[in-house]
């Protein structure tokens, strides 16, 4: 089987899936890592974007076609990488990744990644991701994803109709109680997908973390076979 490479979400690393690794099959090959400017993969300035994330795909698929988990932002760059390289995906699953972006939402996405008032609310936050990125600082990772969210709103590439010509099987997930991604937002990309399927968790919010680890496994686990 090929290799499975697991994509974090936005202000997290490859870690965020340790304790999920456990509970996964074990005739999967799977690969957690780093998108650049995250964890310990750095990034050049104007650099964290799209195509970079696609380069780190294909830097860690040593050029082999690779099954794709995405989780948020991850999903995203998952799904971006299957457009753009439709030979090099065998397969992808998103979960809690928003797929309907204008600048009115990332405007609103924006104000949370405010450095200056999260220093004052949420110091140990702000340690925390200083901590779990040593190639970057918080407040250049802050200000790195609000320019990548200000880019999502201004050119929202994963609109439904541009999903149309994906055939690789495709599955898109949800929690039931995500208060970022909708289940409506979520449906209308799953119906434009020729080979889509549509999985909804329950009792599940956006958050990773908060997730159910065995609920998570066996989505990915089923899906991946």
């Amino acid at each position: 089987m090929a290799v499975l490479l697991l994509l974090h979400g936005a202000l997290a690393n490859h870690r965020q899936f340790t304790p999920l690794l456990p509970l996964l099959n074990p005739e999967l090959k799977v690969k957690a890592i780093d998108l650049s400017g995250h964890g310990e993969k750095k990034s050049e300035p104007r650099s964290f974007s799209l195509d970079t994330f696609c380069k780190d795909i294909l830097q860690a698929s040593n050029g082999e076609p690779v099954h794709l988990f995405g989780y948020s932002m991850g999903g995203y760059a998952a799904m971006y990488f299957a457009q753009q390289y439709p030979e090099r995906v065998c397969s992808v699953l998103t979960l809690s990744t928003k797929y309907r972006w204008s600048k009115e939402i990332a405007a609103a996405e924006n104000a949370k990644l405010n450095y200056d008032l999260l220093v004052q609310k949420a110091p140990g936050f702000i340690t925390a991701l200083n901590e779990q990125h040593p190639c970057t600082t918080a407040s250049v990772l802050l200000q790195q994803t609000s320019s990548f969210l200000t880019e999502l709103g201004i050119h929202d590439h994963l609109k439904p109709e541009s999903l149309t010509n994906m055939n690789q099987p495709v599955c898109l997930a949800v929690g039931d109680r995500d208060k970022m991604v909708t289940l409506e937002e979520t449906v209308a990309s799953y119906k434009a997908l020729p080979n889509g399927q549509l999985a909804v968790l329950p009792d599940t919010p956006h958050l990773f973390e908060k997730m159910d680890m065995e609920k998570v496994a066996a989505l990915i686990n089923g899906f991946f076979r």
